[in-house]
């Protein structure tokens, strides 16, 4: 009998093989010193003390945060004077940190100084390393200072409403029509047809998120939304974008200032990935049952 295998079979390949017969294949593999190739099962690996390969549920997490604007694009400007390239990138550098603590997850930034990226140049950097996960990070502001709130948002051509058609469209105005390449239109048409589960997958990170951030931020819960963000609209892999609050209402600003709130902010981001890596692992897990004959 050899170690860790049933007493009635012998499991090899999908197949059960006859006690006696096994017992004699084992006597010749031995007489004949021969070294068998073929992967064992995974009981007989662990059986005998060797590591078993990572499948694929074990593959790194890989995790694009984008700061919005930079460089010449300093976005909406806070009632303190502080500018939303900079709080945004000081908030993404913490994201990125804390991420890059979690086993199994590797992060890239779409800038980590104050320099200017165009926004479809951070789409395609996104694509082009295969990204499992793209946040952009932003912060919101309204020509009425009373507005507050912190939202999520996931791409659609129609927003959710004119508060979110706003938002896309404040964002949106650093598109400035820089795109490094032109698009590949018959591309385009197949990442249509492939965007329906991505795109479901976004909104069940966009929940997650938003619920964190909700917890973490002393703000009015606005909810999750959509629209058509330039940085979200090409992404091949689920993708949001926070509106941490408003710079222009005078107690968000403040406290979107503060060291803790900004830490607060990262710590909720990492939450909602560790949440949506749990997700996608059970998922695998259930495909490759149902794949399984």
């Amino acid at each position: 009998m050899l170690k860790g295998m049933p007493e009635a079979s012998i499991y090899k390949g999908g197949g059960v093989l006859n006690p006696a017969f096994a017992f004699v294949v084992c006597v010749v593999v031995a007489l004949l010193d021969v070294q068998v190739r073929a992967d064992p099962p995974a009981s007989t690996r662990r059986s005998e003390g060797k590591k078993p390969e990572k499948s694929e549920k074990s593959k790194p997490l890989l995790v694009v945060i984008d700061p919005g604007h930079g460089g010449r694009e300093h976005g909406c400007t806070g009632v303190s004077g502080i500018k939303e390239k900079d709080l945004v990138l000081d908030i993404s550098l913490r994201i990125r940190d804390l991420l890059k603590e979690v086993p199994d997850i590797k992060v890239i930034m779409t800038r980590e100084k104050d320099v200017h990226v165009p926004l479809w140049d951070r789409v395609d950097m996104a694509n082009r390393f295969r990204a499992d996960l793209f946040i952009s990070v932003h912060a919101n502001a309204f020509v009425d200072r009373k507005k507050h709130g912190v939202e999520t948002f996931f791409h659609s051509v129609d927003a959710s409403d004119a508060e979110a058609r706003r938002v896309a469209s404040a964002e949106n105005a650093q598109d400035r029509g820089e795109r490094t390449q032109p698009p590949d239109e018959v591309m385009s048409i197949l990442q249509d047809m492939q965007r329906t589960e991505t795109l479901r997958d976004s909104s069940r990170f966009a929940h997650m998120v938003q619920k964190q951030l909700a917890k973490a931020l002393p703000f009015r819960n606005l909810g999750v939304k959509q629209a058509d963000f330039v940085v979200l609209r090409g992404t091949k892999m689920p993708s949001v974008l926070l509106e941490l609050g408003f710079l222009t209402n005078p107690r968000e600003d403040k406290v979107l200032r503060k060291k803790p709130t900004k830490q607060d902010i990262a710590q909720a981001v990492r939450m909602a990935v560790l949440d949506y890596k749990h997700l996608m692992e059970k998922k695998l897990v259930e495909s490759a049952k149902e794949s399984k004959p």
